[in-house]
């Protein structure tokens, strides 16, 4: 499927479960995996961030800076490592896969991504979709559950607009999109929402239908099918729904055994 020796280096796209969120935010903090969870379930997402460790510093500030730790903790990374090739980790936490569309663009545009790169989507669930507000950087969200929505407005919109047929239709475009950027790139599906079809969305047979032909379509550009994506069982999550760093490395493994076979690293 893949020629390894084509390639230098492994640079990953996608939302939160391949940027690295959560992954070792136990080590940054200095505290033991167990406690670094007991306290995000505690305290919550903005409270848990808002703690100080004994130096006085937020745990946020602690983590934004040290993020470097979680993103080269990734199943990118930890098969980037057992390929012995170089790693980038260009993924955004909460993307759309068009906001992931949108940064490889970018990076093509730049220069930033050559000819030797070996280059891992991540795919994340089709239900996201990207903002373009006036002078920020595009961002993403799940419209049905957007605060600033009125409540009459948000209903119309899910009944008529923010249907699972029309994100999955996107979605499915989208990854044509993308594949069709490079010979280089190829997808995963870090976990099962990824999927219209493996999770049961609400979508008709004409969806199912595009979607099983173009799956079919681009069937060697997919190093992981729906029973190959990060596992939280076993494991536990490690507090705010990120799988642990155990997920990743079993991950990597199996990507590995695809690509080699039965080889031994």
């Amino acid at each position: 499927m893949i020629d390894i020796k084509k390639y230098n280096r492994i640079i990953s796209f996608g939302c939160s479960w391949t940027a690295g969120d959560e992954i070792k935010d136990h080590e940054i903090l200095g505290i033991s995996y167990r406690e670094c969870k007991k306290m995000k379930i505690k305290y919550g997402y903005n409270k848990f961030y808002q703690l100080k460790d004994n130096n006085q510093k937020l745990y946020g500030n602690l983590i934004e800076e040290n993020f470097s730790i979680n993103s080269n903790s990734t199943w990118a990374a930890l098969l980037s490592k057992k390929l012995h090739l170089d790693f980038e980790n260009r993924a955004i936490g909460g993307s759309s896969l068009d906001q992931i569309l949108f940064t490889i663009l970018q990076d093509l545009k730049n220069n930033n991504i050559k000819n030797s790169d070996l280059i891992l989507v991540g795919l994340t669930t089709p239900l996201r979709t990207l903002l373009w507000p006036n002078k920020f950087q595009p961002y993403s969200v799940i419209p049905g559950v957007m605060d600033c929505t009125p409540n009459n407005v948000k209903k119309w919109c899910l009944q008529k607009l923010w249907t699972d047929n029309n994100f999955s239709l996107n979605w499915i475009k989208t990854i044509q999109s993308i594949s069709n950027l490079s010979d280089n790139i190829f997808f995963i599906f870090p976990r099962p929402e990824c999927s219209p079809i493996y999770y049961q969305y609400n979508i008709s047979s004409e969806i199912k239908f595009y979607y099983e032909f173009i799956m079919d379509k681009l069937s060697d550009r997919f190093l992981s099918s729906h029973d190959l994506f990060l596992e939280l069982e076993p494991y536990e999550h490690c507090g705010f729904g990120h799988p642990p760093y155990e997920s990743h490395e079993k991950l990597a493994d199996k990507l590995f055994k695809k690509i080699y076979g039965d080889k031994n690293d």
